[in-house]
C-alpha cells in the first residue's frame, strides 16, 4: 500500500471517530439546555446563564481584536492576507454574538451590564469567585495546559485540539438547541440569537473536520488526538452543567463522560 493510501486511510478514519466525540459533546450541551428550558427557571437563574453567554463573547471580541490589531502591521508581508481576512471577519462575527447576547442581559437586568463585570466570566482568565463560575475557571486552567504540553508540537493537528479547534462551541449542540427554542419572550429571544450563532459557530468549530481527511496522523498521533479531545470535552460539559445550574447530576454527568451513554448529535449536517 502506497504512503498516500496510508494518509488517505488513517485521515478518513480521524475523522469519523473525532466526529464521534464532537458529536457526543453536542448531544451532552444540547441534554442540558433541553433540561434547563424544560420548565420555568428563577430570573436570577437566567441572569447568570446570559452572564455567561455575554461574558465569552466579549472574551471573544477581546482575543481576535488584539489579533487583528497585532497582524495589521505585517499586512503584504508578515501577515497573510487572506488569514487576515478570516481573523477580520471571525472578528466581526463574535462582535455580533456579543451585541446580541448583550442585549437580552440588559433587557433581563433592566440596565446595561457593567463590561468590566462581564470579564469575570471571561474564556481565559475568568473569575472564580463568580457566581457558578467554578467549572469555567477549571476549563480555562485546561486550555492553559494544553497549551504547554503542546507548545513544542509542530504537527498539523496540533491546531484542531486548542482553543479554537474541533470543539470550539462544544460541538454546537448548545446552539443549535436553544436555535430552535419556542415559548415565553425569554426563549423567543435566545433562540433569535442563536440562530445567527449557530451558523457562525458551525464554521468555526466542527467544520474543521473535514481537515483531518488529508493531514499526515500516524496512529500515535490519532490516539493521542482523541485522548486530548475526551479531556477537553469533559471539562466543557462540565462547565455548560455549571452555567445552566447544574440541571444534570453527577450520576448522569458520569454516564455521559465516562460511559459515552448519550448518541451523538452531528449538528454541522443539520445547520
Amino acid at each position: 500500500m502506497s504512503r498516500g493510501s496510508i494518509v488517505e486511510e488513517i485521515g478518513a478514519r480521524a475523522e469519523r471517530e473525532i466526529a464521534v466525540l464532537v458529536g457526543k459533546c453536542a448531544a451532552a450541551e444540547a441534554e442540558i439546555v433541553t433540561t434547563y428550558f424544560g420548565k420555568p427557571r428563577p430570573r436570577e437563574s437566567r441572569i447568570v446563564y446570559m452572564k455567561h453567554q455575554t461574558g465569552r463573547e466579549l472574551s471573544r471580541v477581546f482575543q481576535l481584536g488584539n489579533r487583528v490589531a497585532a497582524k495589521l502591521p505585517g499586512l503584504g508581508t508578515t501577515t497573510d492576507r487572506l488569514d487576515f481576512q478570516e481573523d477580520v471577519q471571525k472578528l466581526l462575527d463574535e462582535t455580533i454574538h456579543f451585541n446580541l447576547s448583550f442585549d437580552i442581559l440588559a433587557w433581563l437586568l433592566g440596565e446595561e451590564p457593567s463590561i468590566a463585570k462581564l470579564r469575570d466570566y471571561d474564556i481565559f482568565d475568568p473569575n472564580p469567585e463568580a457566581p457558578f463560575n467554578r467549572e469555567n475557571a477549571k476549563l480555562a486552567k485546561l486550555y492553559r495546559e494544553l497549551r504547554s504540553e503542546l507548545a513544542s508540537e509542530t504537527a498539523p493537528w496540533v491546531s484542531l485540539v486548542l482553543d479554537e479547534g474541533l470543539l470550539e462551541g462544544g460541538g454546537c449542540g448548545y446552539f443549535y438547541t436553544a436555535s430552535r427554542l419556542d415559548g415565553g419572550e425569554f426563549e423567543t429571544r435566545v433562540a433569535r440569537m442563536m440562530k445567527v450563532v449557530v451558523k457562525d459557530e458551525v464554521r468555526h468549530g466542527p467544520e474543521q473536520l473535514a481537515k483531518l481527511r488529508d493531514m499526515p496522523l500516524t496512529e500515535e498521533d490519532l490516539e493521542r488526538l482523541k485522548g486530548l479531545m475526551r479531556r477537553h470535552a469533559e471539562a466543557r460539559v462540565r462547565f455548560r452543567n455549571e452555567e445552566f445550574s447544574y440541571v444534570l447530576g453527577e450520576e448522569r454527568l458520569r454516564e455521559i463522560i465516562e460511559e459515552g451513554k448519550i448518541e451523538p448529535l452531528y449538528v454541522w449536517q443539520l445547520a
